[in-house]
């Protein structure tokens, strides 16, 4: 077990063995914690408040489990990577003025990441890569600036949920999975803003639900492989572009837009049948 309690709050910490644990607590302006753990039940929990906070972790091993809180005026930084069977990430995010960052690579068998991002200006941005049975959780909010997302999962499992809200701000998002079972949830949401999102699906039983809510600009792309594709897309509000490609089997496709209409479809295999909703002026 270590912890660190500090004016300066530099924490570095570096463990190997069976049952890795540490606690790091930090307040004050400028936090930064490092840690490397390598064994087979590795589990970190870093607690940052102040001014700006990084965090820079790394486990090898199994069972890999880490908690981030960060808690920031300025903006914060968490870049962890986990390779092992049962890696799991949490990290919450919150400040005012600067600018949060979150980067997740996990490499193993069971992924699991959850990202949870607020702040009132300069934006979020956040990208998780996944390779295995992969669960990523994404929420991101704030008042200005930009949220920006990107989540990639390759295996067999995976599941991606985006929750984009921005105020006076914009969303942007890129989700690509590759896999067997693979399923996107994605929800976008601003005012006086841009929301966009690209997603590619290659896989077998793909499924794709997109919800954006806008009353200036809304764009969406979203190709799809695989032998079930399914996408049920609504764009409302001001000016919608949509591009949907699927080629498989079993596509299926309901689009409901409201406002101006930009809309390109290609559909290639034994899909049923679509059916598209259209309100404005194209």
């Amino acid at each position: 077990m270590a912890a660190s309690f500090a004016q300066t709050n530099t924490a570095t910490l570096h463990q190997a063995g069976d049952d890795n644990r540490s606690n790091v607590n930090q307040y004050n302006a400028g936090n930064v914690a490092t840690q490397m753990q390598v064994g087979g039940n590795n589990y970190t929990n870093i607690l940052q408040a102040g001014f700006y906070n990084a965090t820079y972790l790394s486990q090898v091993g199994f069972d890999n489990s880490i908690d981030i809180v960060q808690d920031a005026f300025g903006g914060s930084i968490a870049d962890v990577a986990q390779n092992g069977d049962r890696n799991r990430a949490f990290v919450w995010q919150s400040g005012s003025v600067g600018y949060s960052r979150t980067e997740i690579d996990q490499y193993g068998s069971d992924n699991n990441a959850n990202v949870s991002q607020s702040g009132v200006i300069n934006g979020n941005n956040s990208t998780i890569t996944q390779y295995g049975a992969n669960t990523a959780i994404l929420q991101q909010s704030g008042l200005f600036g930009v949220n920006d997302a990107t989540i990639l999962q390759s295996g067999g499992g995976n599941l991606a949920v985006l929750t984009q809200l921005a105020v006076f701000g914009t969303n942007e998002a890129f989700i690509s999975q590759n896999g067997g079972g693979n399923v996107i949830n994605l929800l976008q949401t601003s005012i006086l803003d841009n929301t966009s999102v690209v997603i590619t699906q290659n896989g077998d039983a793909n499924n794709a639900s997109v919800t954006q809510n806008e009353t200036l600009d809304n764009s969406l792309e979203v190709q799809q492989n695989g032998f079930a594709n399914m996408a049920a897309i609504t764009q409302t509000n001001a000016d919608n572009a949509l591009t949907l490609v699927q080629n498989g089997n079993g596509n299926d496709i309901t689009v409901g837009q409201n406002g101006g209409v930009n809309m390109t479809i290609e559909m290639n295999g034994m899909g049923v049948p679509i059916i598209v909703t259209q309100t404005g002026t194209p």
